[in-house]
């Protein structure tokens, strides 16, 4: 049961894995061609610019959250005086 988990969650063959551990050979019948290693198609590739897209965005979250963590640690305060009550004449 754990293997076919496995296969049918994450589309890992661990059966063909184990298989090639016991005989020392490949599995001849691999359902799905799951084992079949595949070369990523062009447009799976990532490419420097996004890199730079995800390396710039990461530091913007970088540099917000620290600009944001003093703001945070500050007390706060009463804006609208609620906290006194003012005496009438």
């Amino acid at each position: 049961m754990i293997l076919m988990f496995f296969e049918t969650a994450f589309g890992i063959c661990i059966g063909c894995k184990l298989y090639k551990i016991f005989k020392k050979e490949e599995a001849q019948y691999c359902p799905g061609e799951v084992c079949d290693i595949k070369a990523k198609q062009p447009i799976q590739k990532i490419s420097q610019v996004q890199y730079l897209v995800v390396m710039g965005f990461t530091a913007l979250v970088l540099l917000f959250s620290s600009l944001v963590i003093e703001k945070l640690q500050q007390k706060p305060v009463d804006l609208f005086k609620l906290g006194t009550v003012e005496k009438s004449k």
